[in-house]
């Protein structure tokens, strides 16, 4: 899958960490700890509305779920995750699924979440993902472990049921 964007914006995470920057690149081949890492850029810094409160780090431009952003990124509200504002990015035209830590790939080929003691109620955690059964996609870019680049939907659904 190429993502060919003209653009350089980065999105933050929870504490004010930069989680995601993009500019042109080919998610097919480039590792998302490396998509991580491009954060030391000078372009606009978006994050979620719910986690702009008490960040060290200042922002330029807030979102909040449902909002379609740069390129045509769509950012759907995670329910009862970690912090307020966890957030999945679609991006439809490549059927890419994009979550920070909300699903991990510790074990290449299958997700699972963080421990429980991450979240105030792990069921109810674990059934706010659900949603993300409600969009086609082929690939699932996670923020900790290995990304999944065929099948990922199946793999989602296989965690969900279980």
């Amino acid at each position: 899958h190429v993502f060919d964007a003209q653009f350089v914006s980065a999105l933050l995470d929870w504490n004010g960490q930069p989680v995601l920057a993009l500019r042109g690149l080919d998610l097919g081949s480039i590792s998302v700890t490396t998509l991580f890492k491009l954060n030391r850029i000078q372009n606009d810094i978006w994050v979620n509305a719910r986690d702009k409160e008490g960040l060290e780090t200042p922002t330029d431009r807030t979102f909040k779920g449902g909002d379609v952003l740069f390129c045509g990124i769509q950012a759907i509200q995670l329910e009862h995750q970690k912090s307020p504002g966890e957030t999945a990015f679609y991006i439809k035209d490549q059927q890419i699924m994009i979550l920070g830590d909300a699903l991990i790939g510790k074990v290449p080929g299958t997700v699972n979440m963080l421990p429980p003691d991450k979240y105030q109620d792990p069921a109810k955690a674990k059934a706010g993902l659900n949603q993300l059964m409600d969009y086609e996609f082929e690939a699932l870019l996670v923020g900790d472990g290995v990304s999944i680049l065929k099948g990922a939907k199946e793999v989602v659904k296989n965690f969900l049921t279980h």
